[in-house]
């Protein structure tokens, strides 16, 4: 993946410069050939522009649309290919979700400078989100935190201990490459 915390800001700018250059070439070059008169060669090498101004135009209209109802929803292309069009957990409103990515002075959302605010490990969620994620937190708290898996071929039986034992990653990864060498993996 080519797009990141850091540069999904530049590759929106990218896109949005890309497409309505595209565009206005576009419109442009249609006006001219309508309304002027040009000899033979130049109109051939005007309608072959045109062509390939519009071809670009038909993709990369709809691929920025795309990505700018993502940005309104504060998703990814990943979260949306996995998640679905549903709601996301980052979705903040439109305006937070846009300084989210584009930084926050909208005076240089349009300008290719700055970063978006944070680290890019920790992001903001929605109150739901939050709530859920506290309860989890909770949950680990109660039971422990590591806990890998639990193992029935314990060194001890259950009857000799109330706790399940739990299976060290050491183990885990051994009991891994035994699989493996036997062709199980």
């Amino acid at each position: 993946n080519t797009v990141g915390f850091a540069n999904h800001k530049f590759f929106l700018q990218f896109l949005l410069y890309t497409t309505s250059t595209c565009v206005i070439t576009s419109v442009s070059l249609l006006r001219l050939l309508m309304h002027c008169t040009l000899p033979g060669s130049t109109v051939v090498m005007l309608l072959e522009a045109e062509g390939v101004s519009l071809i670009l135009s038909t993709v990369l209209v709809p691929f920025t649309t795309f990505h700018l109802w993502l940005l309104a929803s504060n998703k990814t292309t990943i979260e949306y290919l996995q998640k679905g069009p549903g709601r996301s957990s980052y979705d903040l409103g439109l305006y937070r979700n846009l300084c989210a990515v584009l930084g926050e002075n909208p005076l240089t959302w349009f300008l290719p400078l700055g970063a978006p605010p944070g680290d890019g490990l920790r992001f903001p969620v929605t109150e739901e989100e939050k709530t859920v994620l506290e309860e989890k937190s909770v949950d680990e708290d109660k039971f422990g935190k590591g806990r890998v898996s639990v193992s029935s071929d314990a060194s001890t039986t259950a009857s000799e201990t109330d706790e399940p034992r739990v299976q060290t990653s050491q183990e885990a990864s051994g009991k891994d490459q035994e699989a493996v060498s036997s062709g199980i993996l």
